[in-house]
């Protein structure tokens, strides 16, 4: 495993340096609700399948169907993780995206939200981790008053629904 810079200067651990093209096409299609996140993660994983955002995200993919069958893999991807020998050698970011899947993966949303946040901080140009949070904080932060801890999340907030509605379309 080598490091290798995305196009918004963000490192990640992969085997290839294409293996960071694919993800940031699927991080792409995932922003924008495409409809190639899925057979692009089989893509990246069948040619990089020890990429550890890769498998970060194909959990954080299985949280989000919401149901019981695809949260036990999500638990599984995270044991998976946990595994592979190279941990040692991600940077803080890549640890973190990994920490958020095992909360999320547990249940403590709480959790995954603080983690989330934490990343952002550090780490503006995290899509993955601002598309993940965001409808999270939008909720706590207009619904239930909570205040935001990433500096300008209130200017990323203003005008901004996460759930898609016709309109979206």
């Amino acid at each position: 495993m080598r490091t290798f810079l995305c196009s918004n200067g963000l490192q990640y651990t992969a085997n290839c340096e294409s293996s960071i093209t694919k993800f940031e096409d699927i991080v792409t299609s995932y922003l924008s609700f495409g409809r190639l996140s899925g057979p692009l993660m089989k893509s990246l994983l069948h040619g990089d399948p020890a990429m550890p955002m890769a498998l970060c995200m194909q959990g954080y993919f299985q949280k989000l169907f919401a149901n019981t069958l695809m949260s036990e893999r999500a638990k599984d991807t995270f044991t998976l993780l946990k595994s592979l020998a190279y941990l040692g050698t991600l940077n803080d970011r890549e640890k973190q995206h990994i920490m958020a899947l095992g909360s999320w993966a547990e249940g403590d949303l709480q959790r995954t939200v603080d983690i989330w946040e934490h990343i952002l901080i550090k780490n503006p140009l995290d899509s993955l981790a601002w598309r993940c949070v965001w409808p999270i904080i939008y909720i706590s932060t207009q619904v239930l008053g909570r205040k935001c801890v990433i500096p300008c999340c209130e200017y990323y907030l203003i005008g901004m629904n996460p759930i898609p509605t016709t309109d979206s379309f």
